[in-house]
């Protein structure tokens, strides 16, 4: 009977600029002050343009004995037009997440593409 034999191993990976392979894949809007539309997050549709600058990701896979883990978690570092520009506008208010909490990532307001549960830091 065939056997697959794998070492135990555990790979974690970080990536610091995604930006240039997100051009590349065609995802150009988001990075462009004047095209990037995210007003379906923009804080209380304020004036400012939200744009993306800076993304970063960090993938991480672990296989033992009893099985595989694998987690993926991708940040985009957002700025708005008017941050260069020195703005005086209050910040939006702080939401504290000080308990477990459910989260979803939702695409087009119909499609859960990943979510998950905080339960508190390890």
């Amino acid at each position: 009977m065939p056997a697959v034999i794998l070492p135990k191993f555990k790979i974690v990976s970080l990536h610091h600029s995604l930006e240039e392979i997100l051009l590349l894949l065609g995802i150009k809007r988001a990075f462009r002050p004047s095209k990037a539309d995210f007003s379906g997050i923009n804080y209380n549709n304020l004036s400012y343009t939200l744009y993306i600058n800076k993304v970063i990701q960090k993938a991480h896979i672990s296989i033992d004995e009893y099985g595989t883990a694998a987690s993926a978690s991708t940040a985009a570092e957002p700025r708005n037009m008017d941050s260069s520009l020195g703005s005086n506008r209050a910040p939006p208010p702080t939401f504290q997440a000080d308990r477990p909490f459910a989260f979803f990532l939702i695409l087009r307001k119909k499609h859960v593409i990943f979510s998950g549960i905080f339960m508190g830091e390890q």
